[in-house]
């Protein structure tokens, strides 16, 4: 339950401030703006040790290998409307509609780490 609650709600702020030092061309409020598609590429990267846990393959079982295929191809897909929401001019009200799609996959992994871990 803790690596759940680090992986999902503390690492990923925390990879954030990182890139935000690092870029000091943007301002704080850009970088969110523009967070998506890296939150996205994190959650995936994150993917991958949750589905070769033995634990989480024991709890998925024979639908192991159906929830890892369809929880990656909503990963990518969270990773096409992150990449199309960045490069549009959107309104002011949809301008952290990118970090909200990043936010959603980062909560797919979640909920697969909270299935295979509780």
């Amino acid at each position: 339950m803790l690596t759940f609650l680090l992986v999902t709600f503390l690492v990923p702020p925390l990879i954030l401030a990182a890139d935000y030092v690092q870029k000091t061309e943007l301002s704080l409020k850009e970088l969110i703006q523009k967070a998506g598609p890296d939150l996205r590429s994190l959650s995936l990267g994150a993917s991958v040790p949750a589905f070769l846990d033995p634990h989480v393959r024991t709890v998925l079982g024979g639908e192991g290998p159906a929830v890892e295929l369809i929880g990656i191809l909503v990963l990518f897909i969270f990773r096409g409307a992150c990449i199309r929401l960045n490069r549009q001019h959107l309104p002011t009200r949809y301008a952290y509609a990118g970090t909200v799609v990043g936010i959603a996959s980062v909560f797919v992994v979640g909920v697969i780490m909270l299935l295979g871990y509780v």
